[in-house]
């Protein structure tokens, strides 16, 4: 078992059908990953996990030093590689969750990346008006209990969330 003494993140990234975008050059997609590839460039240190969802969520890489097969499964991504129709971001969340649950680091994180065009129903989180504001059942659930602190930033049409697990 190989022990780091970097932090733990999970990169949820949405491969929703308004994903293809064409408002950010070439198109929202393609925006998002070139944020993820210059993020995990400065990341050398961290395992870095990455989760892919759409109307459902799944893991495209568990948590991983190897950065070099990570940026290289980043790229290959494409819409349609999961059910684009919808947007659950709470799937996504979820199964974030589930990949830093047994995480022994002293930090956690979940980077999402999303257009912030949700539609899915049930425990996604609602719109976001500024920082620290949390609705949605999942989200503030979580920020209830203290197990999360959302931050949101914009790029453009692209909506990042930092959510810094404090403990699982």
């Amino acid at each position: 078992r190989l022990t780091h003494e970097g932090i733990d993140i999970a990169i949820t990234l949405d491969l929703s059908e308004s994903m293809g975008a064409d408002d950010l050059r070439p198109d929202r997609l393609t925006a998002a990953k070139l944020v993820i590839d210059k993020f995990i460039s400065l990341r050398p240190n961290d395992r870095i996990a990455l989760v892919a969802f759409g109307s459902e969520a799944s893991t495209v890489a568990p948590l991983t030093l190897d950065h070099g097969v990570l940026r290289n499964l980043i790229q290959q991504l494409r819409l349609g590689v999961v059910d684009g129709s919808l947007t659950s971001i709470g799937a996504g969340l979820g199964v974030a969750l589930n990949r830093l649950e047994e995480s022994q680091a002293s930090s956690k994180v979940i980077v999402l990346l999303t257009d912030g065009v949700w539609n899915a129903l049930g425990d996604d989180l609602a719109r976001c008006e500024g920082r620290d504001r949390v609705e949605g059942r999942a989200a503030r659930g979580m920020a209830a209990e203290g197990r999360i602190v959302l931050e949101v930033g914009r790029l453009e049409s692209l909506m990042v969330f930092y959510i810094l697990i404090r403990a699982l």
